[in-house]
């Protein structure tokens, strides 16, 4: 009998030694397992903090190349309409010598030519401020009342054969 106790209890001393050793081993296999998500999950945060910075840049690159357009938008618009300025003086100086019977219809088309500039000088004076899209959208009709205008502004001169040059 001595005999079966002592292989019971060295059984039971070698299963309590291996259920502490599984136990030792699960510790370490969960020890290990939040080293990892510790891990990807600093991974995944660097991640995330470069691609913000990266789309931060190109944000700023966007808005740096829209900015670049929008003042070469604005230096075509305040070309055109220096020129536009131009042939403006020239026709109406231009009109003042024509014949009384042609006068009448010759200074109706300046007050449409004239309000029209007004219009557009008002436009492009209200630009400094606004910003962005707003801006865009100025200029851009800016520029096509601008066209509109010396197209008007050519087709009175040939009209009454005025000399724009």
């Amino acid at each position: 009998m001595k005999r079966v106790l002592m292989a019971v209890i060295a059984a039971g001393l070698g299963c309590g030694m291996m259920l502490g050793c599984d136990e030792k081993k699960s510790d370490s296999m969960v020890d290990k397992a939040k080293a990892g998500a510790n891990d990807a999950a600093s991974k995944m945060k660097d991640a995330a903090s470069g691609a913000a910075d990266k789309a931060k840049d190109m944000g700023k690159a966007v808005g740096d190349k829209a900015a670049d357009m929008t003042t070469a938008l604005k230096g075509e618009v305040k070309n055109l309409m220096d020129t536009v300025k131009s042939k403006v003086e020239t026709l109406d100086k231009g009109g003042s010598t024509l014949d009384p019977a042609k006068k009448g219809e010759f200074d109706k088309a300046m007050t449409g030519i004239k309000s029209t500039w007004a219009d557009m000088t008002k436009g492009f004076d209200g630009l400094s401020g606004q910003t962005g899209d707003a801006m865009a959208k100025t200029l851009a009709d800016l520029k096509t009342k601008g066209t509109d205008l010396m197209a008007t502004v050519k087709t009175t001169a040939e009209k009454f054969g005025i000399k724009l040059n």
